[in-house]
């Protein structure tokens, strides 16, 4: 099967020699035009020749558009895997903080809080940043901060504020919708 880059060059190498021959042909036709010996030869030629004009600049028009509607695709495709990486940044920085602040003091979460910028910074230059899953990030991430691996996690979200117990929604604090996790009065 063809692929579209393959499609996209195939077409313009057809348009550009279209509008080579409609130029060559162009040029034969306006030299007969001048040479004509007869009033309706050089119009029947002179016609042919704004017909062939014509088809010349639809062609190069066509040209135009095609290559502006490539720039258009690729430049959306910057800006989504652009989106992509941020989305991801977010994830990873969200779900990494809250470790730091789960597992170490002030001054050295502040340091590693620090440190997780220059971590992110550079995993952005990776693609694998963006489409891997967040996950293997996150460990990764973890690993070189020096925390402990993650927890299993039954929660797919990683900025979702509620845990799942028991496969149902959490209030964030651990205990099941419903259900307090502080001890009852009646003991």
């Amino acid at each position: 099967m063809v692929s579209k880059q393959e499609m996209a060059e195939r077409h313009g190498r057809v348009l550009a020699e279209f509008a080579e021959l409609g130029l060559t042909l162009g040029r034969e036709l306006a030299a007969k035009a001048a040479a004509a010996q007869t009033t309706e030869a050089a119009e029947a030629l002179a016609l042919a020749f704004h017909r062939i004009s014509r088809s010349v600049r639809l062609t190069i028009a066509l040209e135009m558009r095609l290559t502006r509607e490539r720039q258009d695709v690729a430049k959306t495709h910057r800006v989504l895997a652009a989106r992509a990486v941020e989305t991801r940044k977010t994830q990873v920085q969200a779900a990494v903080t809250r470790a730091v602040y789960d597992e170490r003091e002030s001054d050295e979460a502040d340091r590693l809080l620090d440190e997780l910028d220059d971590l992110l910074s550079e995993e952005t230059l990776y693609e694998e940043f963006a489409h891997g899953p967040v996950e293997a990030c996150i460990a990764r991430i973890r690993k070189g901060l020096g925390l402990s691996p993650a927890p299993p996690d039954n929660d797919p979200d990683p900025l979702s504020p509620f845990s799942l117990e028991g496969g149902r929604v959490g209030d964030g604090d651990g205990a099941p919708s419903g259900k307090s996790s502080s001890p009852s009065p009646s003991g």
